[in-house]
């Protein structure tokens, strides 16, 4: 039987099996038998690929995991890990495919990892779509690229730490333009967003001078050679993660109830219940 589907295999708990966000994104067992559970990461949006076509096919699954990955810090869950070893399932058998790293290609799919054909087949969620946070967050990443270029911002900071604070402030900037607003404009609610987002981007405020400060933040420093002092209280890099992932939590609630009006509420780290 003639079939065409890439995947990675997933160095993380085998309970991801079966992880339910939709239809764009699939864990399943590698073991067609069931004997053992190998996670693996596949996806539609891939599988219209074809074979001579593994450096893209690379590039998509792998920046399509980055997604799901962000989402998963944005609500506390750890990131899912993978090989970095390629395969492709004709149908016959299965088989790791060589691929190389093209800047540009990788640029691509960094911006857009999905297939117009393939979208227009699956069911897009809406206001009579049963509430699901994970779901709803994804549709928004696929309608809107502001949010997907903040989800993938926020992974690559956790991946690279070099990163960290140049993309914590382009994500600041980024929902502060979808929002209207600009950092001055912090100082009183006059655009009356709900609370818990306006107090998210006030704190996420507080951190700009140490990010913009060499003298603060060193070689993570936003800018290069500035006299911008650094802050009275230099913050932790644990204390600007969870600035940063809260207020995108609060951003995309915010937005959901926009969009499909139902709404979510941000949950501590103690209240959170580890996915997967």
């Amino acid at each position: 039987m003639s079939k065409n589907e890439w995947s990675l295999n997933l160095h993380t708990n085998p309970g991801i099996i079966g992880w339910d966000l939709g239809f764009h994104v699939q864990f399943i067992n590698g073991d067609p038998d069931g004997i053992t559970y190998i996670p693996v990461f596949e996806s539609p949006h891939v599988n219209v690929l074809n074979r001579h076509e593994s450096t893209r096919a690379y590039a998509r699954l792998t920046t399509l995991l980055r997604l799901v990955n962000g989402l998963r810090l944005v609500l506390d869950n750890d990131m899912i890990v993978a090989a970095t070893t390629l395969y492709f399932d004709n149908g016959f058998n299965i088989r790791g495919e060589n691929y190389s790293e093209d800047l540009d290609i990788i640029l691509e799919e960094l911006s857009y990892p999905f297939d117009e054909g393939v979208l227009s087949r699956l069911e897009k969620r809406n206001k009579n779509s049963e509430p699901d946070r994970y779901k709803d967050y994804l549709q928004l990443i696929i309608d809107e690229p502001i949010v997907r270029e903040v989800i993938i911002l926020l992974t690559l900071a956790e991946e690279q730490i070099i990163y960290l604070l140049v993309n914590t402030y382009k994500i600041f900037e980024n929902i502060l333009s979808d929002l209207g607003l600009g950092t001055s404009k912090l100082n009183t609610n006059k655009k009356e967003l709900p609370e818990d987002l306006f107090n998210s981007l006030k704190e996420l405020n507080e951190f700009t001078q140490y990010i913009n400060s060499r003298d603060g933040s060193g070689i993570l420093c936003r800018h290069g050679a500035t006299k911008k002092p650094a802050p009275a209280k230099i913050p932790t890099r644990e204390e600007i993660k969870r600035a940063l992932t809260s207020t995108i939590d609060e951003w995309l609630i915010y937005k959901c109830t926009m969009t499909f009006g139902r709404t979510y509420r941000r949950r501590t780290t103690s209240q959170t219940k580890k996915t997967r």
